[in-house]
């Protein structure tokens, strides 16, 4: 076995302590134990595995802390070690790791700031650190020398304005920084950038939504910003992000009628207005959005009869808690999936 190269046991029922003789396998480039049911500390031995380029150990119980010598794996260009129960800080040798392109740490116990040197790592791409007990120094000062693709920073306890640092990633598919403690308002370089997964949900946002969102994003697909305190009517020309599939808005202050151009977004899958004030005695036709399964305009001023058309796809439609009167709609009955 000292010449494998490629070994993954990854989604089986293995347990126990990850072997350490696996350091004698000192040949091998992808190394994948994902999926199983291993616990214990990662070993010291698998640093001895100079050659990996790939190390996957998520979806265990592992504990303890990541090892302190980790950058010693110098080839390594994607490292994953997420959804376990891994403890303390993220180990300073990381930033040794000159190819590193893909690093997840989501889900685990990790403790204290989040290093501002990640963002030094040249060659980082994709950077998942949400759901630990991390903290973003608002004090940093960074100025990437990376180029991101995706960003996750979800619940690691920022708060002031969305960092503009984050304008220098032009590249960046998906930005995720929800369940923060974030205020101020949605930033225009924000709109203005190419983003496809905005997800800002759970923070302390307020203000409009910029026009600029929906004219200069035709490929966005997933916007979610529920949980804020953003207010006033949606912008006329949101049914210009054509793309989108996912539209979370619950739960802020938006009012008004809902625009007519919403109804552009083909691929709307799920949308989600419910309790913000938006009123208004009709709907728009949403008869031709074929895609779209999920309605949720529940807890909001909309009045009068139902009378609008809504796609055979329809398998949850929530009106509740409006002002909505009159005879129900045969319209209603004809939804088959509900």
């Amino acid at each position: 076995m000292s010449k494998l190269v490629f070994l993954d046991l990854s989604g089986n029922s293995f347990h126990g302590n990850i072997p350490k003789e696996i350091g004698n396998m000192t040949k091998l480039q992808q190394l994948s134990l994902s999926g199983n049911n291993f616990f214990g500390e990662i070993p010291a031995s698998i640093l001895n595995l100079k050659e990996l380029k790939t190390l996957d150990l998520s979806y265990n119980s592992l504990s303890m802390e990541i090892p302190i010598d980790t950058g010693n794996l110098s080839n390594i260009t994607t490292l994953d070690f997420s959804n376990n129960n891994l403890t303390s800080t993220i180990p300073s040798s990381i930033q040794k790791l000159t190819k590193l392109e893909t690093l997840y740490l989501q889900n685990n116990l990790l403790t204290g700031d989040i290093p501002s040197w990640l963002f030094d790592i040249k060659s980082l791409k994709y950077l998942f650190l949400g759901g630990n007990y991390l903290a973003w120094n608002n004090k940093a000062k960074v100025t990437p020398r990376c180029t991101l693709f995706v960003l996750s920073m979800r619940s690691c306890v920022l708060s002031g304005e969305i960092p503009d640092w984050i304008s220098t990633q032009k590249t960046l598919g998906i930005l995720d920084l929800s369940e923060n403690q974030l205020e101020g308002t949605f930033p225009l370089w924000l709109a203005e950038m190419n983003v496809n997964y905005i997800f800002l949900s759970g923070n302390n946002l307020k203000g409009f939504l910029p026009p600029s969102l929906f004219n200069n994003s035709p490929s966005l697909k997933v916007l979610s910003l529920s949980r804020n305190n953003f207010y006033g009517e949606l912008p006329s020309n949101i049914g210009n992000a054509t793309k989108i599939s996912d539209l979370f808005l619950d739960r802020n202050n938006f009012s008004g009628k809902l625009p007519e151009s919403i109804v552009n977004s083909y691929y709307l899958t799920f949308l989600d207005l419910s309790n913000n004030k938006f009123f208004g005695d009709t709907l728009p036709d949403f008869s031709s959005n074929v895609n779209l399964q999920f309605i949720d305009f529940s807890s909001n001023e909309f009045s009068a009869e139902i009378s609008t058309n809504f796609p055979q796809a329809t398998t949850l439609l929530s009106l509740g808690k409006n002002k909505f009167s009159g005879n129900l709609s045969r319209i209603l009955t004809n939804l088959s999936n509900l």
